[in-house]
């Protein structure tokens, strides 16, 4: 299934990443951090149709870019928000902003 890049989500999430990227090659250490953090989030949070709420155990939470997801929205037919953080498998570094390939990552 191909996507539609060209819609006003997807300008706006590709101008998010052109910054988070720009403040990454910055401050590699402090927007690493910022993106893995996480906090306890309600059930109302959790149901919202676009921010990106994950599970700790029983606990839903939420981070940086869970809440930029869900400002700029899930990519139609899926339920994949628009922007996506890449790691390094082997050492977990944080190495850039992207958008999103529904079902290339696990939600």
């Amino acid at each position: 299934m191909s996507y539609d890049y060209s819609t006003d989500e997807a300008v706006l999430a590709n101008r998010i990443i052109s910054s988070l990227n720009e403040y990454l090659a910055i401050d590699p250490q402090a927007i690493h951090s910022l993106i893995e953090y996480r906090v306890p989030t309600n059930q109302a949070l959790t149901d919202h149709p676009s921010v990106q709420v994950n599970a700790e155990g029983e606990v839903p939470v939420v981070g940086l870019l869970g809440i930029l997801n869900g400002i700029v929205g899930v990519i139609p037919g899926s339920e994949v928000g628009y922007i996506t953080a890449v790691f390094d498998d082997d050492n977990g570094k944080l190495l850039r902003f992207e958008l999103s390939k529904p079902g290339a990552y696990s939600k």
